[in-house]
Parts: C-alpha cells; structure tokens; sequence
C-alpha cells in the first residue's frame, strides 16, 4: 500500500525511465550521484545518527552513492536483511566493497553474522524504495508491506525519503 513520506525525489523528467541496463545504466549511475550530492548537505546537518537504505532491485535508484556519503557524515550505511518467515526486515551496517549474500527474493544484503546492526533506538533517516508516488508524498512499494510493517514499530517517527524517477509519478 501507499505509506507517507516526508520527502519524495523524482528524477528522470518527462518519459525518459531508466532501468539500469546499457546505456541506460549509465544515466541511472549519473542521476543516483546528483541525488546523492542533494542530500550530502542534508546528512551533514540532520539529526539522523544513522541512515538506512535499500539496496537497487530491477532498476530502483542506485543508492551506493548515498551510502557512501552516508559513512563520510559519520553515520554509517545500512541495508535490510530480509526475513520472509516472518515478514520482517533488520538492517545491518555494510561496507564499501564488502561482499553481500543474495537474500531474500533474490536482493542483495549485508551478512548479519559479519554486520553490525543497526540501533534502532537512535534516531535514523530511512530512504525507501518506490514503484509510484503521488504528489501528496505517498509512496506505493513493491507489494510486501515491508517497509510499511518496519516503520510502524514503536519509537520510529523518523524522516523517511523515497526515491523516484518522474515517470512513476501517478
């Protein structure tokens, strides 16, 4: 379903949508630093202790950029690992060049047994992956209420940024 945000980041004007393949791939990598030069201010004076974000699945926003942005503002990078059991995700902190596993619904994450995971008492900012946004900053995931269920938990009225080509606008 469509959960709220504070922040939505279309990019990709007009009809051009990227999938991360080819040539293509190319202006996602250019479009994933100028998000990331966006929001190196941002890191840098938020009071986020740390950011989690997703890894790119099937043509999402690369947020390798960001990640590492994320580590230079001191607070750290980390990604879901996901718990399909239980429906559930945990995220733990991942470093550049480190070797990820192929998780659940084949998404990359970071290996939990060599990971530190995230202190979820701190306050954090979460980007999140998106399918389609409106214009009221509603954000459509892929369907399996992941994130919707995560950010519910208590104690996390944190900022959340969803990130989105202008072609998923609806």
């Amino acid at each position: 379903g469509y959960s709220g945000l504070n922040i939505v980041l279309p990019i990709c004007s007009g009809t051009n949508f990227c999938i991360g393949i080819g040539s293509c791939g190319d202006r996602l990598s250019f479009e994933s630093f100028e998000i990331a030069l966006c929001f190196s201010a941002y890191f840098k004076g938020n009071h986020a202790a740390q950011i989690l974000l997703y890894l790119p699945f099937r043509g999402e926003i690369d947020t390798g950029p960001l990640a590492r942005l994320a580590r230079e503002a001191g607070k750290g990078g980390f990604a879901p690992v996901v718990d399909s059991g239980r429906k559930s995700m945990t995220f733990y902190r991942f470093e550049e060049g480190e070797t990820l596993q192929t998780g659940a619904y084949g998404i990359l994450a970071p290996r939990p047994i060599t990971s530190r995971k995230a202190d979820l008492a701190r306050p954090a900012l979460i980007v999140c992956p998106c399918v389609a946004f409106d214009d009221q900053a509603r954000r459509l995931g892929q369907g399996g209420g992941y994130y919707d269920r995560f950010l519910s938990g208590p104690g996390r009225a944190w900022r959340k940024v969803a990130l989105g080509f202008e072609a998923q606008r609806v």
